[in-house]
């Protein structure tokens, strides 16, 4: 059975032709996680609709990425970059339900090299950044809230990917990691693995949070 039905996929596949360069995206699938199977399929699905992106399965889960550890690794995570090398943002678990449209949204982003939205002052501090970022932003596929504050991560580590790493979290494919911070509400971003902010910060506050983390 398909991810992507009949119904919307004319609207996908014209919605993909925007983009212009290829957008790979790697990916590490974790054999026990149901998570798995349907990414996989939804990515494949995406690629016969749209063959600009690229997807590239790995045999071997992903190695954790600092303040991550072996344990946290439990679900697939897929790596997107472009023709300029990697672009900072990975998928940890399944980007279904409202996430699934700022999914489709990061990939034309990518391909057409659209203008990053943060203000000039952000995109001026994180382009100065000389230490590592790491944004883990917790959601489940049923929160509206959840990928507004994706894509203001998202949009950070576009600025400077040598050093801001985003992700995007699917808290019930990362079950252990949750639990590990204590994540009761979605969305829920993660700085460094330290500081723990809730819900859909503005791009000012969550800027400020960061530069105290930092």
């Amino acid at each position: 059975m398909p991810i992507i039905s009949d119904e919307i996929r004319g609207d996908i596949r014209g919605f993909l032709e925007q983009m212009q360069s290829p957008v790979t995206v790697d990916f590490y699938p974790h054999p026990q996680s149901p998570a798995t199977a349907p990414m996989i399929q939804l990515l494949n699905e995406l690629h016969e609709l749209a063959p600009q992106i690229q997807v590239l399965e790995h045999q071997g889960s992903a190695q954790p990425m600092a303040p991550e550890i072996p344990e946290d690794v439990e679900g697939p995570i897929a790596t997107l970059s472009t023709t300029s090398g990697l672009t900072g943002i990975r998928y940890l678990g399944f980007p279904g339900g409202h996430e699934f449209s700022t999914f489709l949204h990061l990939l034309v982003d990518l391909s057409v090299q659209r203008d990053i939205t943060l203000s000039a002052e952000t995109q001026e501090w994180l382009q100065k950044l000389d230490k590592p970022l790491h944004l883990e932003v917790f959601v489940t596929s049923s929160c509206p809230y959840c990928p507004k504050a994706v894509r203001l991560a998202h949009e950070m580590a576009r600025v400077n990917p040598q050093y801001v790493v985003s992700d995007m979290v699917d808290s019930e494919a990362f079950p252990s990691m949750s639990d590990r911070y204590g994540i009761e509400s979605v969305p829920t971003t993660i700085i460094n693995g330290r500081s723990q902010e809730i819900g859909a910060l503005a791009e000012e506050e969550l800027a400020s949070l960061i530069k105290q983390s930092v």
